[in-house]
């Protein structure tokens, strides 16, 4: 595995590990690495990450990677609590081989992420809620003999006005 910078994902000041909004990024990597094979799920993921893997196919699948890709900030309450939304693509690859029915395989392995994220929607009681808002199925050359989904997550939660490391719920 080449994991592209330190071994060690760097965030910015407000991605602390002690501010609410890493927890619910590491929250969040928590329940996707409760998918094990067992019970109802169909897959065992391999590796659930926040650093970039480079390139894809010399890493064993399945695979998530989370990616934070933007945060927006509705209207303020008036307690002076500050509700957000913060939206992560899961970039999530699993293993295909020719004869395979990849259509099957990505309809299994998107349930296995969404009972996952489901099954602890407050991602440790991190976060208000947290719902699966898209999916897109792709490939690349890069990555064969796999197929990716990209997964967005919306994460709900909030902060004191002027504290956004805080957890007020």
């Amino acid at each position: 595995i080449r994991l592209l910078g330190s071994q060690q994902p760097h965030f910015p000041p407000s991605l602390m590990a002690d501010s609410i909004r890493y927890k619910c990024i590491d929250g969040l990597k928590d329940v996707l690495e409760t998918i094990d094979g067992t019970g109802s799920f169909n897959n065992t993921v391999q590796l659930v990450t926040t650093s970039v893997v480079s390139p894809v196919h010399t890493v064993e699948r399945p695979l998530i990677i989370i990616h934070p890709t933007r945060e927006s900030y509705p209207e303020p309450m008036y307690t002076g609590v500050l509700p957000r939304q913060l939206f992560c693509g899961l970039e999530c690859w699993i293993e295909v081989a020719p004869g395979d029915n990849t259509a099957q395989k990505v309809s299994l392995w998107l349930a296995d992420i969404e009972r996952a994220i489901n099954g602890d929607t407050s991602l440790g009681s991190n976060a208000i809620d947290t719902t699966l808002t898209s999916n897109e199925t792709y490939s690349s050359e890069e990555a064969l003999p796999a197929v990716g989904v990209l997964v967005e997550v919306e994460i709900s939660y909030r902060t004191a006005f002027d504290d956004p490391d805080s957890n007020p719920i």
